[in-house]
């Protein structure tokens, strides 16, 4: 655990990168891992990172945990093709991932199953395997059949992307929520928040996805049915 002034000053990078091959040459790989890494505005860290990256310190893999998606601080990253940008989107089960988990947990389905489970849960993780989870846990025999219910789901999402937010983009997002797709110009004629707040939240809210080709975006589907419960 390295303290904001443990980080060395760039012209000493050279010989802090040196060190660092002696004082972990006998470690195949050393893991170094910064949460909430949108919580850290600070230039000299960027720098920082960047040098140690592009002095090639073959054992050294860095992983940023941000809630900011395609964060503008690891452009110089990204510059140099040392990033694996691992998102919300890129975690998503598609129709084979969720058929694979329901075999793991031998519960029989049909190709109808998973189409509509993925139209429950937009592919979401957490909601696959909450569907799975009461399939398996019914007190009769368990069949795919069953009502889905995304109580849980809603608790997290209330917790992750609701309450942490001004009343102002709460009273957005549940008028949002009433439109299968919308615009940034609809949000510019919904906000009544100074917009660049408004953007900000959009921007690191995982569950608005956008897509590029229609410029447009829209609720993941259990986050909207969560907000129409508002």
């Amino acid at each position: 655990i390295m303290d904001m002034t443990d980080i060395p000053p760039l012209s000493a990078i050279d010989r802090f990168a040196s060190a660092w091959r002696k004082a972990t040459r006998d470690i195949p790989l050393v893991f170094w891992v910064i949460d909430n890494y949108q919580c850290l505005e600070n230039e000299d860290i960027n720098q920082f990172l960047l040098h140690m990256l592009e002095a090639d310190l073959e054992n050294l893999r860095i992983i940023l945990i941000s809630s900011r998606q395609n964060d503008q601080t690891l452009h110089g990253l990204v510059r140099i093709n040392q990033v694996f940008s691992i998102t919300a989107k890129t975690l998503a089960f598609n129709c084979a991932e969720v058929g694979d988990l329901l075999h793991a947990w031998s519960i029989p389905h049909t190709e109808n199953h998973l189409e509509r489970i993925m139209n429950a849960t937009d592919g979401w993780a957490f909601a696959v395997s909450e569907y799975a989870r009461q399939i398996v846990e019914q007190v009769d025999a368990p069949t795919i059949d069953a009502v889905f219910d995304p109580i849980r789901c809603h608790q997290l999402l209330r917790g992750e992307c609701y309450i942490n937010y001004a009343r102002t983009t709460q009273l957005l997002l549940i008028k949002l929520s009433l439109l299968p797709a919308f615009s940034t110009e609809i949000v510019k004629m919904l906000s009544e928040d100074t917009l660049a707040a408004t953007f900000y939240d959009f921007h690191t809210n995982p569950f608005i996805l956008h897509d590029p080709q229609r410029r447009l975006f829209r609720l993941q589907v259990n986050y909207r049915q969560f907000l129409q419960m508002q």
